[in-house]
């Protein structure tokens, strides 16, 4: 008699999926920390190799070694209550009551139409007119906005009878009054060289610094210019020639800092700032003493040095981003806010981003970070020489043609070959160069036009040839900054003109264009003036 065997039942289908989804997840697991730990090998290996080479090279990649010594407060120029409220967070609701708004509101309204001379070529300097001032600021006192009106000058404005501008500039003094205060504060501390402003600078997340101060300092150099041309139209020389030493020492108050905005700031400041010296010297107002000093002033001035030491502290701040970006528990977040900011996101998505984020390995960020330090070796590479300032444009336009070339291949190649956030960065470097040429140029030329007012002083008329303000004016004749030439010259028959080649090489006899708001002008020569 046999006996019935009973057989168990079969496992439940979604046992069976469960067990290989499983399986595919151990799987899958297991890859990606086999990627990330091959990545983070690799990527770590090629960081040390490079930063070994570059160290060696004598390149600091250390965000730490450009951050400016501290300097004691008895010593520190930036020292001052008025300074020292720029970086109170939250700042207080009204704005600065140390800083009105009568400048901001009345040039809002001042409208300059520039003269132009033949053949497209425009003045690139021009008197102040004063009588445009005063009725832009009589027209920003009006309480209904429907009520102010625009006020519209010529760039040959400065051609008004002299007593109305004299009469005009005294009334633009009146409305500056205000500013007094803030303006004394500065002057106290004009007397100390050493300037550094209260940045936090934030080692470990770079991107986040709180840099307030520039925008002010700029405001600040436009009000001085306004009221130096106002004291010079006026007749008072030796005010106007303290408000130029004031300008001067706000502008270079940035010198040290290594932030390119920084470096383009100063440039702008000390473009406003020379508008004043050249009034002066087209009025003919400077004495030999003043001319003299502000002639050393010029030939001190560095911008190829300081511009070296922005982009090196600009690649270094780019790889300390990356690093930041790296270690942060909300990396998602980062990445977006660099890439691309996104504000008012709902807590899911912050969360699926971030955790996509962290699938990202490790040693990408590396290979970025060297990516950041080739490519920014490649944009600077041969551009200058630091011992004669001078800047190479056929340099710096093939390295920027490379470094485009390169970028063109975005995303894939960007994302395979790890230079996306160099990608981000670099480009906003590339027009830099070129300003800090066209910078330094101008001072060369600021300080050639107060030798050749020295000369005229003592001898009644301008040289015919700038050898010779050798060697009683000048130590030698200041080389172009885009060239070993020396600065080019002409006397003409209302004073001189002086010119460099401007950045496409070509000489264009002392032509030069203006360019379009915001961009510098790659044709035509670098330009100044003895009269309007």
């Amino acid at each position: 008699m046999s006996e019935n065997i009973s057989t168990p039942p079969g496992r439940p289908w979604w046992r069976r999926w469960l067990r290989r989804l499983a399986l595919v997840l151990v799987v899958l697991v297991t890859l990606v920390a086999l990627v990330h730990a091959v990545e983070n090998f690799r990527g770590q290996r090629a960081w040390n190799r490079y930063r070994q080479d570059a160290e060696a090279r004598g390149i600091k990649l250390d965000y730490a070694a450009y951050i400016p010594a501290p300097v004691p407060d008895a010593e520190n120029g930036a020292n001052t209550p008025f300074i020292q409220a720029w970086f109170v967070r939250p700042q207080p609701p009204g704005g600065d009551p140390l800083w009105p708004t009568n400048y901001s509101t009345a040039s809002s309204l001042l409208t300059v139409h520039r003269r132009t001379r033949g053949g497209g070529v425009q003045d690139d300097r021009f008197l102040t007119d004063m009588a445009a001032w005063q009725q832009a600021f009589a027209s920003s006192h009006e309480e209904d906005a429907k009520q102010k009106k625009k006020v519209e000058t010529h760039s040959h404005g400065g051609a008004r009878d002299p007593q109305e501008q004299a009469a005009a500039a005294k009334v633009v003094l009146t409305e500056l009054q205000p500013y007094e205060p803030a303006l004394a504060e500065l002057r106290a501390m004009s007397s100390r060289r050493q300037v550094r402003y209260p940045i936090d600078f934030k080692t470990e997340e770079p991107f986040a610094v709180l840099i307030p101060h520039l925008a002010k300092l700029k405001a600040i150099v436009q009000v001085l210019n306004l009221r130096a041309c106002a004291e010079l139209a006026s007749g008072q020389t030796n005010e106007a020639f303290e408000t130029v030493k004031l300008m001067l020492w706000v502008s270079d108050s940035v010198e040290e800092e290594t932030f390119l905005i920084s470096q383009l700031v100063r440039i702008a400041s000390r473009q406003i700032a020379l508008q004043t010296v050249w009034e002066g010297l087209a009025r003919h107002q400077w004495t030999e003493a003043q001319l003299k000093e502000l002639q050393e002033r010029m030939l001190r001035t560095d911008f190829v040095s300081t511009l070296e030491a922005c982009l090196s502290g600009e690649r270094a701040g780019g790889i300390a981003t990356i690093q930041w970006m790296q270690e942060s528990k909300k990396r998602g977040e980062a990445m977006a806010i660099f890439a691309a900011p996104q504000g008012g996101e709902e807590d899911g998505a912050l969360w699926a981003k971030n955790l996509t984020a962290r699938l990202i390995p490790k040693g990408w960020f590396y290979f970025e970070m060297v990516s950041m330090g080739q490519f920014n070796e490649l944009m600077t590479a041969g551009t200058w020489d630091l011992s004669s300032q001078m800047i190479h444009p056929r340099v710096v336009d093939e390295n920027n043609r490379r470094l485009r070339e390169k970028f063109s291949h975005w995303p894939l190649d960007a994302f395979w070959n790890h230079y996306t956030i160099a990608r981000f960065l670099l480009p906003a470097l590339e027009k830099s160069t070129m300003r800090s040429a066209r910078a330094q140029c101008t001072a060369h030329q600021a300080a050639l036009a107060c030798a050749l007012e020295r000369h005229r002083l003592a001898h009644g008329q301008y040289p015919d040839s700038l050898t010779e303000l050798v060697p009683k004016y000048l130590a030698k004749v200041p080389h172009e900054v885009v060239s070993t030439n020396a600065m080019r010259y002409a006397k003409t028959a209302n004073g001189f003109t002086l010119w460099s080649v401007g950045w496409d090489g070509a000489d264009d006899g002392g032509a030069f264009l203006i360019s379009a708001k915001g961009k510098e002008p790659e044709h035509g020569d670098w330009v100044w003036q003895s009269a309007p």
